[in-house]
């Protein structure tokens, strides 16, 4: 499971591959409590993207919206 903890999509079509999931935490702060929960099967996981999430570089800002 890769966990990213970052303010923007990140770029990860290299290592997701590799990966059986991949979780967007962003920056959740003194929220982080709640990604362990969820990793940990304590709680239901749920969630939806806020944004289109870019494929690769050439992404366009906006795309999809």
């Amino acid at each position: 499971v890769l966990v990213l903890y970052s303010g923007r999509p990140l770029i990860v079509s290299n290592i997701e591959p590799h990966c059986d999931a991949i979780v967007a935490a962003w920056l959740p702060g003194s929220e982080a409590d709640g990604v362990a929960e969820v990793l940990a099967g304590q709680v239901e996981f749920s969630g939806k993207l806020p944004q289109p999430w870019p494929e690769n570089e050439e992404w366009k800002i906006g795309y999809g919206l």
